[in-house]
């Protein structure tokens, strides 16, 4: 297909108009002045509900047009009309009728000259007259068009197109799996490579000196890289995430990365399968990946602008190339590919995610020969590690005197490349390469003996590697975060490295057993400013901790002392935009609880037992990131000064959003009185995970020190459901012959573990007559319940199905139905020395019982969806009083699973 241009000139203006010009089309040229209706907030907020949209849009599909899709639609009908307006869209308008006359495309070729408008995705313009997005049709192709100094013409080339592809997965990021990617990539292509349409070929490693000699082993067209990008907005360029030698991240920026591309005058293409690949600078224009690479050459980049899921980059990858391969101009090959991915995966909108950057005129970079070379050998995919071994051998059997058979030569049709020879350096072996033939060899009789090294040397390697590295820390009191673009300050998002923070803030105990480790650490303490009687935390008085305060956090000190304490517990202080990302989550929250300030109420008159208000718990599971005290961290992003360092999230008596900084000495807290309630939290790159729950998916963990976190407060002649703070919970009932109960009241939930440790109150409990059971319930749905109950009396376990009037906590023991029950030894719970740890699971429609961390019972039950928790005591006859103490529970959220059980109890994988 041919097209006609249709160009389209966005320039800044006043304030926040800005000009749209049509410098080219076939209706002439226009201009408008448009005010853009966002601010620099409300864009990235509307940006990111559309990232949010694309991510739910990869999910399971529906057939409705669902809320993302509409969030996505109505973003982009905004765009269109703000855009195409006035005499700009009567000329788009009369340019899409002759185009249609003439049997033509109409490429919308956008030349952006605004950095804070090229932020701006473009690519779902959403035409409202048409019901359609603009760029999902080969007729209607969009670009982001850079000019060139010179015309770029199209490189004639014999099929098959030769792709380098390359896989970066450094540990300390979000995890990739090389293989399935590699196995992903080559599935989408191997159609093509069977026709001989592509020929791809892997870069053999991780580092930027594997690329930079994969890169000279060419001629190459086309460069795919799938792996991690970012965005340094500090210094206002994008970056590639590639690995060092030890694995880790080693980050280039876009002009080094560009260094290594653009001195390959057949490389006509790349394709970034990274994050944020697609973004440019808030200063320069041209500071994203993709816009450098075009501005240093090259004269096409795909890149994406928002995070892709596998299964649109490998439809899109495959259209993409099938349709470039076929002849199709590239802006028509991205349109095919988009059309694709919309049909491919119904109702995603995924395919606004690649954008491409080009600088070719008419979208030709190539002059494609369709004559591919199906199956012909290509004796260049030896690696160049593998052609200089190969000749040393061959030179050492010459000079000691053996024979070299000749072996036959094999031609092969080299592709036809106008503007480029072959490289004198051969490329890595290829996935479609055969085998190269062999030369026989004399036998070496010292080999094994450098053999026998070798090996010796890999296993001290080995050595080194399991015993020479640092041991992580255990996992218990952290929380993994995970790797990605997380919102920072005002500024946008910013890509950051997998770690682990503590859930709690150090406390008063904690801190006791450092300073008993290092009682030198209190003259660092003396230096601080307010006035105290002797070196010591806040709170303390002659050196010892006040009663009570044991588990509030420790204040008062400063940030030496906090990097120090951290480094005893072996980890460190979490970097300023690491506190701030576990604070505020993906979606970038205000307070760790969403932006409602007032939603959760904290103290305001002291500090508190860390982690007692469940309430104040962030995303990521991390507690008390609001209030209590102020927390030092490390590697500012704020602007410091030499001698300062920052704290975050302020404390009972001074409350700051979590994006706010407050800056204070080093060595001193702050002139502010209030700052004398600085604390620690500490963080660590990685952490040994011990056996047990995941707890950063816990969706519900209540200490009871707190009052008022969703339990009811009941007291009636016949129960009494309340909390005991800063202790427990406590159900009591004073009747016979009935239960009581107490639900969570806010919140239901589905699939998840239920857990509790719970004990008799023996000093207000009748033990003498009658039987009793105490435990957990499930409420699935007005007047129905499950219980999973024990008995330490009996060492009995029982699980029931019961009724329970509408409104009401109790009812008669006619009203439970047995459902099972058995003996189990390990209940004993009769005492608060000898608590019953027990847990429930809803594991879809099969429920899970354990006493004590081990499976007693499970059944299948197709009437639960969802519901609420709590907990129940039951009585039986002749029972006066029956007491019972919750000390915690905690609700873990699960994604369904499958068991059945061995002869022997335990638990096998179904």
């Amino acid at each position: 297909m041919n097209y006609f241009d249709f160009d389209l000139e966005i320039s800044p203006g006043e304030g926040r108009d800005f000009i749209v010009s049509v410098i080219d089309s076939p209706a002439g040229e226009a201009r408008e002045t448009v005010r853009f209706p966002f601010s620099e907030l409300e864009l990235e907020n509307r940006i990111q509900a559309l990232q949010i949209a694309l991510l739910r849009s990869s999910e399971k599909r529906r057939r409705i047009l669902d809320s993302h899709e509409q969030t996505v639609q109505e973003f982009g009908r905004n765009l269109f009309d703000l855009l195409l307006i006035g005499e700009v869209r009567t000329r788009y308008d009369v340019s899409l009728r002759e185009a249609t006359r003439q049997e033509m495309g109409l490429r919308l070729k956008l030349r952006i000259r605004s950095p804070e408008l090229a932020m701006v995705p473009w690519e779902f313009m959403y035409d409202l007259r048409q019901g359609e997005y603009v760029c999902l049709s080969r007729s209607s192709p969009l670009v982001r068009y850079l000019e060139a100094q010179q015309p770029i013409q199209p490189l004639a080339v014999r099929l098959p197109l030769r792709i380098l592809a390359m896989v970066a997965a450094p540990t300390d990021l979000a995890a990739l799996d090389v293989a399935q990617e590699k196995a992903r990539a080559e599935a989408a292509l191997e159609p093509l490579r069977h026709q001989g349409l592509v020929e791809l070929t892997w870069v053999e490693g991780q580092t930027w000196r594997n690329l930079q000699q994969a890169l000279q082993g060419g001629p190459w067209h086309i460069f795919h890289f799938i792996g991690h990008g970012g965005f340094d907005p500090h210094a206002d360029e994008g970056l590639i995430a590639l690995a060092d030698e030890a694995g880790k991240t080693q980050f280039l920026n876009a002009t080094q990365f560009g260094r290594l591309l653009v001195d390959h005058s057949s490389l006509r293409l790349v394709l970034l399968n990274s994050c944020e690949g697609a973004r440019s600078g808030a200063r320069d224009l041209f500071a994203g990946s993709a816009a450098t690479l075009v501005r240093r050459g090259l004269p096409a980049v795909i890149a994406m602008q928002f995070e892709i899921s596998d299964r649109a980059a490998i439809e899109f990858a495959h259209a993409f190339y099938t349709a470039l391969a076929n002849g199709i101009p590239v802006d028509g090959a991205v349109a095919e590919a988009r059309k694709a991915v919309s049909i491919a995966l119904a109702n995603t909108v995924e395919w606004g995610t690649p954008v491409l950057f080009l600088r070719a005129a008419d979208g030709k970079i190539f002059d494609v020969t369709n004559e591919p070379t199906v199956g012909a050998p290509d004796l260049r995919s030896a690696r160049p590690a593998d052609r200089v071994q190969e000749a040393f051998a061959i030179e050492e059997e010459s000079s000691l005197g053996a024979p070299i058979q000749a072996q036959p030569e094999v031609e092969s049709e080299e592709p036809v490349l106008q503007e480029t020879q072959p490289e004198s350096v051969p490329p890595l072996r290829s996935v479609a390469a055969p085998p190269v033939a062999t030369r026989q060899r004399r036998a070496r009789p010292w080999r094994p003996v450098w053999a026998l090294l070798l090996l010796s040397a890999l296993a001290l390697s080995a050595w080194f590697w399991r015993y020479g590295q640092p041991t992580p820390v255990a996992a218990t009191g952290m929380a993994s975060v995970d790797a990605g673009y997380y919102p920072l300050g005002d500024g946008p998002s910013r890509l950051l490295p997998a770690f682990w923070i503590d859930r709690h803030e150090v406390t008063n105990a904690q801190f006791a057993q450092f300073l008993g480790r290092h009682p030198a650490i209190l003259t660092q303490l003396a230096q601080l400013v307010f006035p105290m009687d002797a070196p010591q935390p806040i709170g303390w008085v002659a050196g010892a901790i006040t009663p009570g305060l044991a588990d509030h956090p420790v204040r008062g000190i400063g940030w030496q002392t906090a990097a120090d304490y951290c480094a005893w517990a072996g980890k460190r202080l979490p970097t300023e935009a690491e506190w701030e990302a576990a604070a505020r989550g993906p979606y970038g929250w205000l307070y760790p609880w969403g932006n409602d300030e007032d939603s959760v109420p904290l103290p305001y008159d002291s500090t508190y037992v860390v982690g007692s208000i469940p309430t104040n718990r962030s995303y990521f599971g991390v507690y008390d990131m609001a209030g209590n005290v102020w927390e030092w961290v490390a590697a500012p992003y704020s602007p410091v000064q030499a001698g300062q360092q920052v704290l975050r999230g302020g404390a009972f008596d001074l409350g700051y959003d979590m994006k706010s900084p407050m800056i204070g000495l080093t060595h001193q807290v702050s002139y502010h009185a209030s700052l004398i309630n600085t604390g620690i939290r500490c963080a660590a790159d990685d952490a040994r995970v011990e056996a047990g729950p995941d707890t950063a998916l816990l969706a519900l963990d209540d200490q009871f020190t707190y009052t008022g976190t969703g339990w009811p407060t009941v007291h009636e002649n016949a129960f009494i459901v309340n909390y005991h703070p800063p202790d427990y919970y406590h159900v009591e009932s004073r009747q016979a012959d009935g239960f009581v109960t107490a639900f969570y009241e806010r919140a239901p939930f589905a699939n998840f573990i239920l857990e509790t440790e719970v004990f008799v109150d023996a000093a207000n409990t009748d033990h003498a007559q009658g039987r009793f059971e105490y435990g957990l319930a499930v409420r699935h749905n007005d007047d129905q319940f499950y219980a999973f109950v024990v008995s330490a009396k009996e060492s009995v376990w029982r699980v029931y199905s019961g009724r329970l009037a509408g409104g009401a906590y109790t009812g008669p023991l006619s009203d439970l139905r047995l459902v099972a029950a058995g003996q189990e030894d390990a209940i004993r719970g009769a005492t608060q020395e000898a608590v019953d740890r027990l847990a429930l699971t809803t594991n879809g429609p099969e429920w899970l019982f354990a006493v004590a961390g081990k499976l007693v019972h499970t059944f299948i039950t197709n009437d639960y969806r969802a519901g609420q928790v709590g907990f129940v005591v039951i009585t039986h006859a002749d029972v006066t009083k029956v007491h019972i103490h919750y000390r915690w529970v905690t609700v873990q959220k699960i994604e369904p699973f499958y068991i059945h059980l061995r002869r022997d109890g335990g638990v096998m994988p179904r």
